[in-house]
């Protein structure tokens, strides 16, 4: 056993206070860590949506809003509800997007006709304004949060169970001083 692994099982088993703060720590690190993998189950779903819409069609505007960011006065955000059909089946969406303050009204009208993108097998699964670098996007942070989850996951188990055998060490050894001390005396 090292110097840097004996000094920390001895500050762990002469120390209630540092048990209890280690303990936090890696209960936060493991709640991290969960998070991270709930998120990157998120963003694979977004990934997966984009790279799944691979077929066009002719949408047609049927509610336009844009709304000025009252906190940020050079954010406008647009939100478009649209209209359009797959094989005589009629589907209609809504989505919005972050834009400048000088493309007022986000550059569309109503009945404006406009391309989006959708699967093929599931029309419900469609977007206006996608594009790849939003598919990229989506990948990166899924391994983003894929590293995070998973290293935050691994040291916080990894430090409970370091601190659960200092605590037995510890009891081991009283457990022992006990013994010795029984033998002592007869």
């Amino acid at each position: 056993m090292n110097t840097r692994e004996s000094g920390f099982h001895r500050h762990v088993r002469t120390s209630l206070a540092a048990r209890i703060v280690y303990r936090i720590i890696c209960l936060v690190l493991i709640a991290l860590g969960v998070w991270s993998l709930s998120m990157a189950m998120t963003s694979s779903d977004h990934y997966h949506s984009y790279a799944s819409r691979d077929n066009k069609a002719v949408a047609t505007v049927t509610k336009l809003e844009s709304v000025k960011d009252d906190k940020y006065d050079d954010v406008m955000y647009c939100f478009v509800e649209y209209k359009f059909k797959v094989d005589d089946k009629e589907y209609s969406s809504k989505t919005a997007w972050r834009s400048l303050p000088s493309q007022l009204n986000c550059q569309l009208s109503k009945d404006a006709t406009i391309t989006i993108r959708y699967e093929k097998g599931n029309p419900a699964n469609n977007a206006y304004n996608d594009n790849s670098q939003d598919r990229e996007v989506a990948k990166l942070m899924t391994i983003a949060y894929l590293l995070v989850g998973i290293v935050s996951l691994g040291i916080g188990f990894i430090g409970l169970i370091a601190i659960r055998k200092a605590v037995r060490s510890e009891l081991q050894g009283e457990e022992a001083d006990r013994e010795a001390e029984i033998r002592a005396i007869k």
